[in-house]
């Protein structure tokens, strides 16, 4: 082999592997983009999963054209037909009025500190009806920092802004009821320390709104109750009983006693577990002074009845005697009232006397005065009584 040849030799062999090199580096080049592909159909197909159990719909907004291409979803979301490209201007007319600009804002802030867009807005769709929409989304930049989009997703959220809406009305209603109930009203720590009470609880017991908060139901609770209070909690507590109520006597700040209707529910968490107490208080004091008071007077007019030498007598409306009074069993010389409870007290009188009682009886069963004078044997020996009927309301 001549030099020339072995030159030549060589160069063809330098090529061949050179055209080797060239072909395997090709080849995995090639695996590589065919992998990438695969990973890319895979993360979109995730991402569509994603956005599909989330219910979201996915947007793109091009700033050289201004146009905003929407996802099947997102058209559906928007009320748009789907696949039908819009001006990211004509979108913001969608927004309810009070809405545009602060979006408007929301997003030329995320392009200039180069942040998420993320707002809540009130839409009203071409058919007519509106709906909250929550939409997030991030610019896309050049390599010499211009803008050339955003993309990003968007939510139906109505149901929750309406859930939020009606919990927060309920709120509402239930806090006038706390702050404007004519009972007091506290919640209460499982230590038993006020968390919160309403002004007809603190003014029941002299306190201020802000000083309830620094004692607790055992403060000021009586020490005569005291121990059946305590009782009720434990069986809240154990779960034996849901809530209870009892009149006890409360200890005001002036160190004055109060009767008070106590009810006293124990609140529990998702698991069962106790929470706090929520308490209410009806100051009854007025209402234990007039049954008192009641409970004087019949006292007093008991006194009065069993003391009088009169024959004083209940009856029924159709003149059956149903009780006599001491003075009336002594004038009538009866040693056992049984011996003429339940007889007719009409026939205890004779020939026309007995027409006047009966008469007398029915004035006061119609709502009147019954009134006569008639001769009744007491002992063999004639008497006259003055009669006077009237009824019991």
């Amino acid at each position: 082999m001549t030099p020339l040849d072995a030159e030549e030799e060589l160069l063809r062999s330098v090529a061949l592997q050179n055209a080797r090199s060239i072909l395997s580096a090709r080849q995995r080049a090639e695996e590589e983009l065919l992998r990438s592909q695969q990973e890319s159909r895979e993360n979109a197909e995730r991402l569509q999963v994603a956005l599909s159990a989330g219910k979201l719909g996915d947007w793109s907004w091009d700033a050289a054209t201004d146009v905003v291409t929407l996802s099947e979803r997102a058209s559906l979301i928007f009320g748009l037909p789907a696949a039908t490209p819009i001006s990211w201007a004509r979108l913001r007319d969608l927004l309810h009025e009070e809405h545009r600009e602060p979006a408007r804002l929301a997003v030329e802030e995320a392009i200039a500190s180069r942040s998420d867009y993320d707002i809540e807005y009130r839409v009203t769709r071409p058919a007519g009806d509106d709906c909250w929409l929550a939409a997030r989304g991030r610019a896309t930049y050049a390599v010499d920092g211009k803008v050339l989009g955003m993309i990003g997703v968007v939510q139906d959220i109505s149901a929750r802004r309406a859930a939020e809406e009606a919990l927060r009305e309920s709120e509402e209603l239930l806090r006038g009821t706390f702050e404007q109930a004519a009972v007091g009203i506290a919640i209460a720590g499982l230590d038993g320390r006020f968390l919160s009470t309403n002004q007809k609880f603190a003014d029941i017991l002299g306190y201020g709104r802000d000083e309830m908060l620094r004692v607790s139901f055992r403060d000021i609770t009586h020490p005569d109750h005291a121990a059946v209070t305590e009782a009720h909690i434990r069986s809240l507590l154990a779960g034996d009983i849901t809530d209870y109520s009892l009149e006890k006597r409360y200890l005001r700040k002036d160190r004055a006693a109060i009767w008070s209707l106590t009810t006293v529910t124990l609140i529990r968490d998702a698991r069962g577990q106790p929470l706090r107490f929520v308490g209410v208080i009806e100051d009854v004091a007025a209402r234990r002074s007039t049954a008192d008071a009641l409970r004087e007077s019949e006292q007093f007019n008991r006194t009065i009845i069993e003391s009088s030498r009169d024959c004083i007598k209940t009856l029924s409306v159709d003149g059956t005697l149903l009780w006599i009074s001491e003075g009336g069993c002594r004038s009538l010389q009866i040693d056992d009232p049984r011996d003429v409870v339940g007889s007719s007290w009409i026939d205890f009188w004779q020939a026309e006397d007995r027409e006047a009682a009966r008469a007398a009886v029915g004035a006061a069963a119609a709502g009147g005065t019954g009134t006569f004078i008639g001769c009744f044997t007491v002992g063999g020996r004639p008497g006259w009584w003055d009669v006077v009927v009237t009824p019991i309301e």
